[in-house]
């Protein structure tokens, strides 16, 4: 089931380009491998055609940014990100 998602996000995004977040104005961010780590957390910003960017947070200031692959992320936050990406890819054909 990931696989196909994987798929389907990464045939979307070779047709819009690589995307992130800020350019889709979601309205959050997938968090990647959630850690019970205080006041720090690891958010997935943009998504291209191999892999997401995540970007580390310590009391809400950058700290660190590195590429994972998507089979880091849950089916069901692949589920979310296809869908999210689903809609800004129609929203920039009726553009």
């Amino acid at each position: 089931m990931k696989k196909k998602l994987i798929e389907s996000i990464k045939k979307l995004i070779a047709e819009i380009g690589s995307t992130s977040t800020g350019e889709m104005q979601s309205q959050s961010s997938q968090i990647y491998k959630d850690r019970a780590a205080r006041n720090s957390c690891s958010l997935v910003e943009s998504y291209n055609a191999n892999n997401i960017t995540v970007i580390e947070y310590v009391h809400e200031q950058e700290v660190n940014e590195f590429f994972a692959p998507y089979e880091d992320l849950k089916a069901w936050q692949l589920k979310e990100v296809l869908a999210e990406l689903k809609d800004y890819a129609a929203q920039i054909k009726e553009a």
